[in-house]
């Protein structure tokens, strides 16, 4: 073991195990230093809009630039911690479809559907879902 007096000690019933890496998870500081290990990165990007919420990163701009952004983040995201998941992406477009081999996995929504982090993007049938699930809740 390295240094220890940057280690911690798990204990499980009789097991110890020796954590001499990362944060903890519940760690209540894990969220900030991870958001402020990807900073730099974030702010390497090029699209008109980059906003990051601990590792839900959205751009937005030109087709070509956020190619560009996606592809970025994919090569030198995991250095950072943190790893693109196609499955989980999406592209937001008037027509709901962005031709281009990198976005060829990302869902397609269009932009009267889009939402960020549970809201929605206009005044769309995204925010008419929402009211209608909020109603239902309320009764």
């Amino acid at each position: 073991m390295n240094d220890l007096t940057c280690v911690t000690n798990l204990t499980f019933g009789a097991s110890t195990v020796w954590s001499t890496e990362g944060v903890q998870q519940g760690d209540h500081l894990g969220p900030l230093l991870f958001c402020l290990t990807i900073q730099p990165l974030l702010r390497s990007l090029s699209s008109n809009l980059v906003a990051g919420y601990i590792d839900d990163v959205t751009v937005g701009g030109s087709t070509a630039r956020v190619v560009d952004d996606v592809t970025k983040i994919s090569t030198i995201g995991p250095s950072y911690g943190l790893q693109l998941n196609a499955s989980k992406c999406e592209t937001i477009s008037k027509s709901g479809a962005v031709s281009h081999t990198v976005l060829r996995d990302f869902e397609q929504i269009t932009e009267d559907s889009a939402m960020l982090l549970g809201t929605p993007l206009s005044t769309g049938s995204a925010l008419t879902c929402l009211a209608l699930r909020y109603c239902d809740v309320l009764t």
